[in-house]
């Protein structure tokens, strides 16, 4: 059996935009973060870049930061 590694990352921004709404609002937040990790090969310092980041973060933590960066007005779905 063959595994087929989607290349998410070569979409244009604008779709993948328009993914990532409908994934938060169907899933939520941390569901929708939960498909992109899994579907999203990683590549790059990024990787290691979001592994400091998040260490000793429960994905629920990683939520709750993002949630408060939105309310702060630091971070927004929009373009």
């Amino acid at each position: 059996m063959s595994t087929v590694t989607p290349r998410v990352f070569s979409l244009p921004p604008e779709l993948r935009q328009r993914a990532w709404k409908a994934l938060v609002k169907e899933l939520g937040i941390v569901d929708a973060t939960r498909v992109v990790m899994a579907v999203e090969p990683g590549e790059g310092d990024s990787v290691d870049q979001y592994a400091q980041l998040w260490e000793g973060m429960t994905l629920e933590e990683v939520h709750l930061e993002i949630v408060n960066a939105k309310k702060r007005g630091e971070l927004s779905l929009e373009p």
